[in-house]
C-alpha cells in the first residue's frame, strides 16, 4: 500500500499520512468523509454501500483505531482503488479534527460536493442522493431528524429528550435557522464550504461541538440550507462515543460561539481559562433539559424515535352501533420505528386502556380505506398492550399508513402513522463514461417487481432530462437495459433510475467525452500527381467522414465510412494535383460534427 505524506498546508498534525489513489486517478465530482475511531465491525459494510451508488468517493479519517479499522480502511482503498482514500493519524485527536483536516482534501483534489457521514451506520447511505440532489439549489443539505418525515430509530427515551434538547438550546442561544443542529449527516457544495473554512476563526471545536459550530458559521455566511428529512438509526455494534465530556464541551462552545472573544480562547492551553464555578455546568445541564421539555411534546407527535400520538377523530363514536361515547381517557399508542421496509415487522406499544379488555389492531390509509386486520389482542392488568406484528402478509405498497387500536368495551381509540418502504434500489453500469453514439448497459436490482423503470440524463438541476430509455423490472425486481448515449456537451452528468411505483430515485454519474478526431498523412511534402494517403482518428464508429482540400464546403475531395473503432483508413486515397506551396487537408464527421485538419506543402517535381 502506497503511504504519502499530505501537504502541510492540508495538516494540523504533522504526524498525518495517507493511503492514496494512485497518481492521476481518475477523482469523482463527490466525496463522503467518514471520520473513524474503533468502527472496525462497521466500516466495511458501510463503504461497500457508498461504492454500490457509483456516485461518490470515500476520504476514511482514522484515528489509529485499536481494533484495526485503519487496516480495514486499507484494504477497502486497495478494493475500491481508486474511489477510496484513508487518512492515518497518530492518536484520538477528535471529531472536529478529523473533519477539519478531511475538508481540507477535499477542497485540495477540487470535489464539487463534500458530504459528512457516521461510520456507525446510524446514517442510511441509501439517503445520500437526495441530499446531493438538494445540492442543485442549496448551499448545504443536512439530514434532519427533527423536521416532518424525519425520526431516530432504537434509540432510548433519555437520548432522544438529550439530543432534542441540545439542538434547542443551541438553536435559541445562537439564533439559528435549522432544527437539527447537532447531526452530523450533511453536503457542502464545494464553493459553500470553502466559504465558510475561509473564515478566520472558523471550526476551532475539537470534539462534537464542531456540529454546532459548522452550522452557526453556515449561518454567518448567509447560505442557503435546506434539510431533508432522515431517519436516524441506533448503531447496531460497537459503542457510542458520547460521554459526559463531549457533553459539557457543546454546552460551553455554544457560549464560545455566542461571544467570539471567548471562542477564540479555545485554542489555548486549558490551563489559561479562568476557573469555572462549579455550579455552571449544573446550571447549563438544567437549562438544557427545560428545554427539552419544551420541545419534546412537538417532537414526540412529529415522527421521531416511539411517536406518541393523540387520540383519533374517529373515538368521538362508538362502534357498531353507532352510539356517541364521550372520552374522558385518551388512549394512546407508540411505535418502535415510523419508517420500515415493506418486509418488517411493526412492533407498537399501546396504554391507558380498561384492564384487561379485548383490542383490535388494524391497518388503514390516511383517507380511512382499510388494508389489514391483525389477531385480536388483549390490556393486561394496566391497561397497557404490546405487540410484534408481520407486515409482510398485508403487502402494502410503499406509502403513508395508520395504525389503530380500539378498546372492544371502552371504545377508546388511538392511532399512529407510520411509512412503508421498498429497498433501494441499486444500478451499476457498464461504463461510467462514454461518447456521443456508444451503447451503454445497465443493471438494477430492488425495484418492485414488473414495475415500470424510467431512466433519464440530466446536466444541471435547471436543464430538462432527456429520456434515455425505459424498461421494466423483472419478477425479481431486476431492471436490465441499454441506452445509446446523446450528442451532448462534455461533462459530468447525472442519469437517474426511477420506478414507477416504488418512486426511489437512483442517481448515478456518468461522463460524456466528445470526439476530438486528429488526421495523419503518409507523405508532409508531396509532389504534383503522386498518391497521397491518410488516416483518421477518434471519429464517430460507422459515420461518413468527408475530405475538403482547404475549406469546408463544395464538393469534398474523398468520402469514407469510419470502422467501429472510429478509424478511417484511406491509403493512397488522393492523387495530388497540380498544386504548389502549403496546403490543408479537412476532414469532417457528418454526424459528430467533429473535424480535424492537416497541413502539408506540395513541392516541386523534380527537374521542374
Amino acid at each position: 500500500m502506497q503511504r504519502a505524506s499530505l501537504p502541510p498546508e492540508m495538516l494540523d498534525d504533522a504526524s498525518t499520512t495517507m493511503s492514496a489513489p494512485t497518481e492521476g486517478a481518475r477523482q469523482r465530482a463527490a466525496i463522503v468523509i467518514m471520520p473513524t475511531y474503533n468502527e472496525a465491525q462497521n466500516i466495511v459494510s458501510m463503504v461497500a454501500r457508498i461504492m454500490e451508488l457509483g456516485a461518490y468517493d470515500v476520504l476514511v479519517v482514522d484515528d489509529h483505531s485499536p481494533d484495526g479499522t485503519g487496516q480495514l480502511a486499507d484494504a477497502l482503498a486497495v478494493t475500491y482503488l481508486p474511489h477510496v482514500t484513508v487518512l492515518h493519524r497518530t492518536g484520538k485527536q477528535g471529531l472536529g479534527t478529523a473533519y477539519r483536516e478531511g475538508f481540507q482534501y477535499a477542497l485540495a483534489h477540487n470535489y464539487r460536493f463534500i458530504f459528512m457521514m457516521d461510520a456507525d451506520g446510524s446514517h442510511d447511505v441509501a439517503a445520500l442522493p437526495e441530499l446531493h440532489a438538494a445540492l442543485g439549489e442549496a448551499d448545504v443539505a443536512i439530514g434532519s431528524r427533527f423536521v416532518p418525515g424525519g425520526a431516530s430509530r432504537h434509540w432510548p427515551f433519555w437520548r432522544q429528550w438529550l439530543s432534542r434538547s441540545g439542538s434547542t438550546y443551541a438553536r435559541l442561544l445562537l439564533n439559528l435557522p435549522m432544527r437539527d443542529v447537532t447531526g452530523g449527516f450533511r453536503g457542502f457544495r464545494r464553493q459553500a464550504l470553502a466559504a465558510v473554512l475561509d473564515e478566520p476563526t472558523a471550526l476551532h471545536a475539537r470534539g462534537y461541538a464542531m456540529q454546532i459550530e459548522l452550522n452557526y458559521r453556515c449561518a454567518q455566511q448567509h447560505l442557503q440550507i435546506v434539510e431533508i428529512p432522515i431517519v436516524f438509526a441506533n448503531r447496531q455494534a460497537g459503542q457510542t462515543k458520547l460521554d459526559v465530556g463531549i457533553i459539557t464541551e457543546a454546552l460551553w462552545y455554544v457560549w464560545f460561539l455566542r461571544w467570539p472573544s471567548a471562542a477564540a480562547s479555545t485554542d489555548k492551553e486549558q490551563t489559561t481559562a479562568a476557573p469555572r464555578p462549579r455550579w455552571l455546568p449544573l446550571a447549563l445541564l438544567g437549562l438544557v433539559l427545560g428545554l427539552g421539555a419544551i420541545a419534546a411534546i412537538p417532537f414526540v407527535r412529529s415522527m421521531g424515535g416511539p411517536v406518541t400520538v393523540r387520540p383519533h377523530p374517529a373515538a368521538a363514536t362508538g362502534g357498531s352501533s353507532g352510539q356517541t361515547v364521550e372520552l374522558t381517557h385518551a388512549a394512546e399508542v407508540q411505535i418502535r420505528d415510523p419508517d420500515l421496509m415493506a418486509a418488517a415487522p411493526l412492533a407498537f406499544l399501546g396504554g391507558n386502556f380498561l384492564p384487561g379488555e379485548a383490542l383490535t389492531a388494524s391497518i388503514a390509509t390516511p383517507n380511512g380505506q382499510a388494508e389489514g386486520q391483525f389477531e385480536p389482542l388483549q390490556a393486561d392488568a394496566d391497561g397497557h398492550v404490546s405487540a410484534v406484528e408481520p407486515l409482510a402478509n398485508l403487502n402494502l405498497a410503499p406509502g403513508s399508513y395508520e395504525l389503530i387500536i380500539r378498546g372492544m368495551h371502552s371504545q377508546r381509540l388511538a392511532h399512529v402513522t407510520f411509512r412503508v418502504h421498498w429497498l433501494l434500489p441499486t444500478v451499476e453500469l457498464a461504463t461510467y463514461y462514454a461518447k456521443p453514439g456508444a451503447t451503454v448497459t445497465f443493471a438494477g436490482r430492488g425495484f418492485v417487481p414488473r414495475e415500470a423503470v424510467r431512466v433519464t440524463l440530466q446536466g444541471t438541476a435547471s436543464a430538462a432530462p432527456t429520456v434515455l430509455a425505459t424498461t421494466q423490472a423483472d419478477a425479481d425486481g431486476r431492471a436490465l437495459g441499454q441506452w445509446t448515449t446523446p450528442a451532448s456537451a462534455e461533462g459530468p452528468y447525472t442519469v437517474t433510475f426511477m420506478g414507477a411505483q416504488s418512486q426511489s430515485p437512483v442517481m448515478v454519474t456518468f461522463t460524456i467525452h466528445t470526439y476530438h478526431p486528429w488526421v495523419v498523412l503518409d507523405n508532409y511534402a508531396p509532389t504534383p500527381r503522386t498518391k497521397l494517403g491518410l488516416n483518421g482518428h477518434d471519429f464517430a464508429p460507422g459515420e461518413t467522414v468527408l475530405v475538403y482540400l482547404n475549406e469546408r464546403g463544395g464538393t469534398p475531395l474523398l468520402q469514407a465510412r469510419a470502422d467501429p473503432d472510429g478509424g478511417v483508413a484511406l491509403p493512397a486515397g488522393w492523387t495530388v494535383t497540380d498544386l504548389a506551396g502549403p496546403q490543408t487537408l479537412i476532414m469532417v464527421g457528418q454526424q459528430s460534427g467533429a473535424s480535424a485538419s492537416v497541413d502539408f506543402t506540395v513541392q516541386p517535381a523534380p527537374g521542374g
